[in-house]
């Protein structure tokens, strides 16, 4: 499992290919998924370190009631875990989503403004005292990765790509306009996969790695999975200020053969289901 993640990790791309690369050729069957953004998101609390983790939701809130000089410790002199205070910095570390009406107020800011707010010193504080009064439950989108390797990484032939999407408070905008972003962005302007190499990623790439086995291509016994986009048209049009925004171009989605979205507007059909294996 890696991950390329902070100013202080860029450029590391080529390296994490050739390790690839190298498991491939040796039979392992090693694939990578990716959302074609500069930020990621996830949930607060794995700025702690996981052996706080450990402990369990009630011990881990505990920590960080009772031992907080212990976790800014760690936080300051241990690289051996996802550790996001160092690789991003926490000016870079933005609350996308909280439980309670009192810390709506926080959902958009960075925990550096949190804290001047707040009057804290140490960013840390601020985030710590946030996932208290929370529960541990906030939405965090943290800025950091490097527009090189998202082009790089998305050229590998064993690349996916996903929207890893979160959809609570005000969520990353990978979660609307993840794939029309691919082929607006980087198929249409940028040149840097062919429009059926995308869409291969997109679709019967994925559905063979997870076992899908009527999913992924257009063919007799399949599911009638399709989306009809205008190539010269689709794009993301939303933002991470404003990330509930539908893109643009994307005509008609077709599930299990049924309109979903009909000349770009929602029929209120569902005929989906969840797949459990």
């Amino acid at each position: 499992h890696f991950k390329i993640r902070g100013e202080k990790n860029w450029g590391r791309a080529a390296a994490l290919i050739r390790r690839i690369d190298e498991a491939r050729a040796a039979g392992i069957d090693v694939s990578m998924a990716q959302y074609p953004y500069t930020a990621g998101s996830t949930f607060l609390h794995v700025v702690i370190p996981p052996w706080y983790h450990s402990r369990g939701v009630a011990g881990l809130l505990a920590a960080l009631r009772g031992e907080r000089e212990a976790i800014k410790r760690d936080l300051a002199t241990r690289m051996d875990w996802e550790n996001f205070s160092q690789s991003v910095g926490w000016e870079k570390i933005f609350v996308s989503s909280v439980v309670t009406d009192k810390n709506q107020p926080c959902v958009g800011k960075s925990i550096t403004q949190i804290a001047a707010e707040r009057g804290h010193p140490d960013p840390a504080d601020a985030a710590f005292d946030l996932l208290l009064e929370e529960e541990l439950a906030v939405g965090m989108i943290s800025f950091g990765l490097d527009e090189g390797d998202i082009a790089a990484i998305m050229r590998h032939p064993a690349v996916s790509f996903i929207t890893d999407g979160l959809m609570s408070g005000r969520p990353h905008p990978r979660a609307y306009a993840t794939y029309p972003r691919i082929l607006g962005r980087y198929v249409r302007e940028q040149g840097v996969l062919s429009l059926e190499e995308a869409v291969r990623k997109m679709t019967s790439l994925p559905a063979r790695k997870i076992r899908l086995h009527k999913k992924g291509v257009i063919a007799a016994g399949y599911d009638a999975d399709i989306v009809i986009f205008d190539p010269d048209a689709v794009a993301d049009t939303n933002s991470y200020d404003d990330p509930r925004v539908h893109p643009a171009g994307i005509e008609h989605v077709l599930v299990n053969g049924v309109f979903v979205v009909e000349s770009a507007a929602l029929t209120g059909a569902r005929p989906g289901r969840v797949i459990r294996d």
